[in-house]
């Protein structure tokens, strides 16, 4: 059954060279007690290791079941050691974080039997040993003559074919001594065991069979057994096989050969059974229950790790939060930014580029007196002339406009087009004051007339002018009513969309607010009152309110710059011979307001206000950004009004100014007439085209780009929104990547320490790693325990470094929308944690890797030897 052939064991080399094993021959039956006696150092312990598979013999032969060992892989001695031995060592070994349960279980755990098995079986043997009422229960709470009852029951729950028991009460009392070997000598009636003993007196009364070792050789066998002899079983057994002559009487080649030896290593594998092979659940409970044994170490262990974690996850919450924050803007501004399309494109970038490029190839700090002259303006020059294309391009608004209006359905899917002729409205109001009208658009033009009642000199309009352009106070609405109502709610009862030319509506904030300044451009308020409030005279002004009602029904007159024009009063013969004069853009008399011309034609149109809206909870677009919005109708309205005017008639029959007389060219009677309200409604100024989302503004892209595909006319346009937005995400990545980068130092600092405390957990469990390859385990085993126990600690700490950062985020971003009006300012995603606990997890895992290895490449005889 077990034959020991010749074993030698030398440890070390040369003159450092020491022989444990020098030649032993012994063989065992099946079932039989044998003592081993000896003195220290005889060798005793190294013998019981190498018959269980623990420790390697330099030379000879261990035969198991009439199949040698030489040929042994490492998955063989797992097997072997798992299946075949069963461990009673004389510290116990039982790991200390598991209960006396799992203990008994693990065996049978590494041999892959299944839970509710592996606990019928470790019960079982458990109540053999007297011990079932103590499953539940940690070694620490037990006796030394319990525990070694325990690592018995861990010995027999596989059912092995032997039991080494190494001094297995060298560290018990003399009643829990007698206690384990009376319980030895009944396990040996049906299995055989091996006891290193120094107590020749139990070993006379317990054993069956006395073995004496001294200085590493048999010199005393009490009841020697020979398996040839006494049972008549001696069968050859050979690793190589026999050197027979074939059928030619020749030897076999060198491949026949290792084709036979194939085939006794594939029969001596059957015999040795299924592999052993650890489970990586076992694993993590293993380490999972190594943790909470050292939970202290583990929680600030899992703090320090969780600081670099604590920083990526508010780097890139702060970096979400302001996406998010830069998306809305964008998003916001989707109406105040559209893709504006112009009829000539200057490339400013790539002018500027030009200009701050370095040409010249003349050295630095010459030591000369010489001045030079760089060559700035000439390469501008040089590359506009060779490379004009490239700086300079046209737009054909014509057919781009023709496009736009045959696709105008398709375009309201996703966006909406405006188009810019270069007019403006001028609006006049007598909602104060029925008898006195107030102009109140342009927004300059009122400016101009109002500068003076407040005492500031009118030489101040060139400082106000920039920012009076800025204010939009009339805008055309899309021509979309189902998205216009998805965008607005109607504020007021009586309020209505309008449906008409000379209907309009008024738009109020999300807080029914109207900015103070607009109340002059609305007309609702004087001149008076507007200076007094600018001038701090009048502090009820910005506390005014209104009720829809009462906007409702203002009414205001338009005029087209045509209307400016008028027959002299000198004129004697104006059929005839007209003579025209204008009016100045200021003009605001009741006569000229409600004035007609000679033709009996009224000098303005009214328009009416038919309803107050207000952007509709949630809509992040929005489309009107004026104050006052208007139907598309009445800018084309007004259009064909300046083009039938009689001056504009008048101005395109004569060459000459029909106001000063002076000859025109063609080009400058061309300007003239746009300046008169004479538009070209086929060629636009400018083509806008704005989005019905954020997420339509590709497919608004992709219908520009069809366009130049179909027509093969690339389009030129202007995003100022992508332009300037792009600038902040690049420089809000930029950003991020930097400080992701300074926290990821943390992160390897974190790994080195993971790295330390597991290479420290493996020293602190050596013994539990001799006791788990003992039972079986494989190096792999063991590797897998240290790699879940880095795991666990990874994903702890990424746990708790995702808890600290969302505990950090709540109040700082309270804080900033207390300074800042931003909510939600630093925003965690739910990838972000998920992404960060992978990153943690793989970190630890490959911080302990190496230890991991370490572990695993220990050798477990000297890792039980291990105090």
């Amino acid at each position: 059954m077990l034959k020991l052939t010749n074993i030698t064991k030398v440890y070390g080399k040369d003159i450092d060279k020491v022989e444990a094993l020098r030649g032993v021959n012994v063989e065992f039956r099946r079932n039989e007690f044998v003592s081993i006696l000896g003195p220290s150092g005889c060798g005793k312990t190294t013998l019981l290791n190498i018959i269980g598979g623990l420790d390697r013999y330099t030379d000879g032969d261990l035969v198991i079941e009439n199949l040698s060992t030489k040929e042994f892989r490492e998955s063989d001695w797992n097997n072997y050691r798992n299946k075949k031995i069963g461990f009673v060592f004389q510290s116990y070994n039982l790991i200390p974080h598991l209960s006396v349960l799992k203990n008994v279980e693990m065996a049978l755990t590494i041999a892959g039997v299944d839970p509710s098995s592996r606990k019928k079986r470790a019960l079982s043997v458990l109540q053999k040993v007297g011990l079932s009422d103590k499953a539940n229960k940690r070694p620490n709470q037990l006796s030394g003559g319990q525990m070694q009852r325990v690592a018995i029951a861990r010995a027999l729950v596989n059912e092995p074919e032997v039991i080494l028991a190494d001094e297995p009460t060298g560290a018990l009392d003399s009643e829990s001594g007698i206690q384990i070997l009376d319980l030895l000598k009944e396990v040996a009636n049906d299995r055989l065991v091996i006891m290193v003993t120094h107590n020749g007196d139990l070993a006379e009364k317990y054993s069956t069979r006395i073995v004496r070792l001294v200085d590493g050789l048999v010199v005393e066998d009490s009841k020697p057994f020979d398996s040839c002899v006494e049972i008549d079983d001696c069968p050859e057994l050979r690793v190589e096989p026999e050197l027979k002559l074939n059928k030619r009487g020749r030897t076999p080649s060198k491949t026949q050969r290792m084709i036979d030896k194939a085939r006794i290593l594939v029969k001596n594998k059957k015999k040795a059974g299924e592999k052993t092979s650890m489970s990586f659940g076992t694993a993590i409970t293993l380490s999972f229950r190594n943790l909470l044994n050292k939970k202290g170490r583990t929680i600030i262990t899992s703090v320090a790790s969780s600081i670099g974690i604590i920083g990526i996850i508010l780097i890139l919450s702060l970096s979400a939060g302001a996406s998010a924050y830069i998306k809305k803007l964008e998003e916001n501004s989707l109406s105040q930014f559209p893709i504006n399309i112009e009829a000539n494109i200057v490339n400013f970038s790539s002018l500027v580029q030009i200009l701050m490029n370095e040409t010249s190839d003349r050295e630095k700090y010459p030591d000369t007196e010489t001045i030079y002259t760089k060559k700035v303006v000439g390469n501008l020059f040089d590359q506009i002339i060779n490379n004009g294309a490239e700086f300079f391009s046209q737009n054909d608004l014509p057919a781009i406009k023709e496009y736009i209006e045959a696709h105008k359905e398709e375009l309201k899917e996703f966006g909406y087009v405006k188009y810019n002729y270069g007019t403006q409205l001028n609006v006049y109001c007598n909602y104060v004051e029925a008898e006195e009208y107030m102009k109140t658009n342009p927004f300059l033009d009122s400016m101009e007339s109002l500068l003076p009642s407040m005492g500031i000199p009118t030489s101040m309009i060139s400082v106000v002018r920039p920012y009076a352009n800025m204010i939009l106070v009339w805008d055309e609405m899309m021509d979309n009513p189902q998205l216009l109502q998805k965008q607005y709610d109607l504020v007021g009862s009586n309020s209505k969309w309008p449906t008409a030319a000379d209907e309009v509506v008024i738009v109020v904030n999300e807080r029914n607010e109207i900015d103070d300044y607009a109340l002059f451009a609305l007309g609702v308020k004087g001149e008076d009152e507007i200076a007094g409030a600018f001038l701090g005279q009048d502090d009820s002004f910005s506390n005014s309110t209104f009720t829809a009602e009462q906007l409702l029904g203002v009414e205001y007159k338009l005029a087209t710059p045509a209307d400016y024009y008028y027959l002299s009063d000198h004129d004697d013969n104006p059929e005839t011979d007209p003579v025209w004069d204008v009016r100045p853009k200021t003009a605001k008399t009741v006569d000229f307001v409600e004035g007609q011309d000679f033709e009996g034609r009224d000098n303005t149109i009214s328009v009416k206000v038919v309803g107050v809206l207000r952007p509709k909870q949630g809509a992040n677009v929005t489309s009107i950004n004026g104050m006052i919005g208007y139907m598309p109708e009445l800018n084309d309205l007004m259009i064909e009004r300046a083009t039938n005017h009689p001056a504009v008639i008048a101005q395109q029959a004569s060459d000459t100014n029909i106001v000063t007389g002076a000859a025109l060219s063609a080009g400058q009677k061309a300007a003239l007439l746009k300046s008169m309200g004479m538009i070209d409604t086929s060629n636009p100024k400018s083509i806008q085209l704005y989005s019905n989302s954020f997420e339509d503004k590709d497919k608004l892209v992709a219908f520009i780009d069809r366009y130049a595909d179909e027509n093969e006319d690339k389009i030129k346009y202007f995003d100022q929104l992508d332009l300037v937005m792009g600038y902040v995400e690049t420089l809000t990545q930029t950003i991020t990547a930097v400080l992701v980068g300074f926290s990821a130092i943390s992160l390897v600092v974190s790994s080195i320490m993971i790295a330390i405390i597991i290479y420290t957990s493996v020293l602190e469990r050596r013994k539990e790693i001799g006791v788990l390859r003992s039972l079986g385990a494989r190096k792999m085993d063991i590797s897998n325990v240290f790699n879940a126990e880095s795991s666990l600690i990874g994903f702890l700490s990424g746990l708790i470094g995702a808890l600290i950062a969302f505990l950090i985020i709540l109040p700082v971003n309270a804080i900033l929308y207390n300074f800042l009006d931003v909510q939600n300012l630093i925003k965690m995603e739910w990838w972000h944690v998920v992404m960060m606990l992978g990153i943690s997890t793989t970190l630890s895992l490959m911080a302990g890797f190496i230890p991991s290895r370490i572990a695993a490449n220990r050798d477990p005889a000297t890792a039980l030897r291990t105090e």
